[in-house]
């Protein structure tokens, strides 16, 4: 029982968080790897 009341808790948090995130993430830009060696090269 305590389990079960643990799942529904847990459940219902993460989605209250879900819903807090925003849609879209602004665009990352990957490190320049033109200035690191390829591995293997």
């Amino acid at each position: 029982m305590l389990l079960a009341i643990g799942t529904v808790l847990l459940v219902r948090n993460m989605n209250k968080r879900i819903k807090r995130l925003p849609e879209r993430f602004p665009s990352q830009e990957p490190p320049d790897s033109d200035s690191s060696p390829a591995p293997g090269s």
